[in-house]
């Protein structure tokens, strides 16, 4: 041993833990004053941001689906497919395969159905901001969390941009203002990765932080768990082994799987039959790869940020550890997980967002050291515009639906800023204005796309749709009160129009044009889909009244 060496440890007081390798430099565990008032600025900016004419829309699909769930349990305990009334399944083959034969929803976790519940206690229409509450709440306080956590592990400056591109990231802002599980994803990620790097520095308080954060974490989207777990075990096995945690790490993950055990079979009793086959694993992650492009690291902003530092030849003023590691095995493994998916929506990356934007601030951090200038313009372009994302958007173009023109430059974040101060006018709520002064209880409705919406809304109407998969001929759907024609081509969608067209009397109906655009959905938060004005080149909503 060498002199040094052997100085060291005798210096070390007996009993003392070895310190291990961490993804964070060694700073101050308590962020000073100057700190704490930008972090509750930004804080307050963000709820400002997603509290904003939070209720500017009514629900879409997804979002009347967890508002619908969260009612039953007020009357059940537990969350159903069904009140009895109406079906709330989003099996469109009429199967129920997401309840089991008692009615009780089995396919997602149910911590965002009791979240919503009690709030559901208010009137249907006209509160949907207050529904949307409790969810936003989690996306605000991601803000202050995901300082500390890159403060832990890069320092206090990249930090403060992390914390500027996440309250001024547009998908960010979208998901937070979503009656789903979107925000509480990104808050729960956040408060897991927390505990980990105090589990890796052997810190005070990182059981109680990573068993309730991966509890709560899978009780919200088991995807996104599943991701998180994954990319920690890789870290923890590859990258900043140790022997002396090794034991605390494997009786916490066999515990947390065996707490898991008994959900995680009810669930893959529906979950594993919806699993993407080899092509459309394939073709998700071409996809979701565009998708990170477009939304959260463009590849030209990367490959920028890999010149600067090449030409520079500028070493880092402080090692970040093993930080970055961290951060992109975590972004694969969560797109490992989203691939398994039978389609691509960017929400089920939600859980990423913050760590992404970590590494996008560390990156850019990296880019400002060596050049002030250049700095302060990429992160003008990256907040304000698509410029980045251009090249690979055009180039590959997803195999999905998006809306968006990919052939000009856009300012994504001055658009967000037109929605929240502006009325958008949705087909829902179109549809939602007309029934409540011309529909009577009892009625039946026959609707392609929109039935859990309006399920929501209107409890004592029969209502059909192409997402609950009803039983047409059952029903006698073509004789119903009320049909509402749909103008796109969804599989399910179609298929409820060709039967309205195949069964209906046209000659014993009413045709009742409202000026609503008839827009795919009311509004969906993903990226590609979003609309950030009510759209002024699309056919109207058709009503169809029997007379």
């Amino acid at each position: 041993m060498s002199k040094k060496r052997r100085n060291a440890s005798q210096a070390r007081p007996s009993g003392q833990p070895v310190p291990v390798s961490a993804p964070g430099a060694a700073i101050p565990a308590i962020p000073v004053k100057g700190e704490k008032i930008f972090v509750w600025a930004m804080t307050l900016l963000a709820a400002i941001l997603i509290l904003c004419n939070l209720g500017n829309t009514c629900l879409w699909s997804d979002e009347a689906h967890t508002a619908l769930l969260g009612r039953t349990i007020l009357l059940h305990g537990v969350p159903k497919g069904t009140d009895g009334f109406n079906s709330y399944s989003v099996d469109p083959r009429n199967r129920n395969s997401d309840m089991d034969p008692s009615g009780t929803w089995i396919v997602t976790p149910w911590l965002p159905y009791y979240l919503v519940a009690p709030f559901t206690l208010f009137p249907a229409q006209g509160t949907e901001w207050i529904l949307r509450l409790p969810f936003a709440l989690f996306g605000i306080f991601t803000v202050p969390l995901l300082f500390y956590l890159a403060r832990r592990f890069f320092g206090r400056e990249t930090a403060i941009v992390s914390v500027v591109f996440l309250v001024l990231c547009v998908p960010f802002l979208l998901y937070s203002r979503q009656c789903r599980y979107y925000p509480m994803a990104m808050f729960f990620s956040v408060w897991l990765l927390l505990g980990y790097d105090q589990f890796l520095k052997n810190e005070k308080g990182w059981l109680p932080n990573i068993f309730f954060s991966q509890l709560f974490l899978f009780h919200t989207n088991y995807m996104i768990w599943a991701g998180m777990g994954a990319g920690m075990a890789v870290h923890f096995l590859l990258v900043s082994f140790d022997k002396k945690r090794l034991e605390s790490a494997f009786f916490l993950a066999v515990y947390a799987a065996f707490f898991h055990l008994p959900w995680i079979f009810m669930f893959a009793s529906k979950a594993g039959r919806d699993m993407a086959d080899a092509a459309q694993y394939a073709e998700n992650l071409r996809n979701f790869l565009i998708g990170i492009n477009n939304h959260l690291l463009p590849a030209a902003f990367l490959l920028g940020a890999l010149f600067f530092v090449w030409i520079s030849r500028k070493k880092p003023d402080s090692s970040p550890g093993t930080a970055v590691v961290l951060l992109a095995v975590l972004m694969a493994t969560n797109l490992a997980a989203a691939c398994f998916s039978t389609g691509y929506f960017f929400r089920y990356l939600v859980g990423v967002i913050p760590a992404a934007l970590i590494l996008q601030a560390f990156l850019w951090m990296e880019i400002f050291k060596r050049q002030k200038a250049a700095g302060i313009a990429m992160a003008a372009l990256l907040i304000g515009t698509n410029l980045f994302a251009l090249p690979v958007e055009n180039a590959f173009k997803l195999t999905t639906w998006d809306v968006r023109n990919k052939s000009f430059l856009r300012f994504p974040f001055t658009d967000y800023l037109y929605e929240i101060t502006h009325e958008y006018r949705g087909p829902i709520r179109g549809i939602a204005e007309y029934l409540r002064l011309n529909a009577r209880k009892g009625e039946k409705l026959v609707i392609a796309y929109g039935d859990l919406p309006l399920k929501y809304y209107f409890p004592k109407l029969r209502i059909l749709g192409g997402v609950t998969g009803e039983d047409l001929d059952k029903e006698r759907a073509g004789e119903a009160d009320w049909l509402v024609p749909r103008h796109y081509t969804m599989k399910t969608v179609k298929k409820i129009n060709d039967y309205i067209l195949a069964h209906a009397d046209m000659n014993q109906y009413q045709k009742i044009e409202i000026d609503y655009p008839d827009y795919t959905f009311e509004n969906i938060p993903e990226p590609e889909m979003h609309l950030f004005r009510t759209a002024a080149d699309m056919p109207k909503v058709l009503i169809l009244k029997k007379r």
